[in-house]
């Protein structure tokens, strides 16, 4: 897909760009985003800013999930609703411990576009790598 909007781009540090997945029917919801963290950690918040100008692609669900490996099982080990598809500065998830090295942002839904964009996520102290 484009480069100005690969997975990279949801944790560069840059606002001016984002991950956001192709349009069309089927992207929409129940899209992902891997994190490598490079070691195990412990993650207590997750922190998101939603990609201006593309409100309809914000997340609106989504389930953060851990998994031993890139290839899974997956597991949730926290789930939000209707997060905030116009906020800045970003919005902070907290209310969990989870250890892993793996980390998966794995969008339910949108607010109603064919795709989901997103401009950063991570973990407020940890730098990961994308894996999408």
């Amino acid at each position: 897909y484009q480069r100005r909007v690969h997975g990279v781009k949801a944790i560069d540090g840059d606002l001016r760009t984002c991950w956001r997945t192709p349009d069309g029917k089927g992207y929409q919801s129940n899209q992902w985003l891997a994190l490598d963290l490079k070691k195990e950690a412990v993650m207590t918040k997750l922190r998101i800013t939603q990609a201006i100008g593309f409100e309809r692609s914000a997340i609106q669900n989504f389930s953060l999930q851990t998994a031993p490996s890139l290839n899974g099982p997956w597991g949730d080990v926290y789930n939000a609703t209707f997060v905030a598809s116009q906020l800045r500065p970003a919005q902070e998830f907290s209310g969990f411990q989870a250890k892993a090295r793996y980390f998966r942002l794995f969008i339910i839904s949108n607010y109603g576009a064919l795709s989901v964009a997103l401009a950063e996520t991570g973990s407020v102290h940890n730098k990961p790598t994308a894996m999408a």
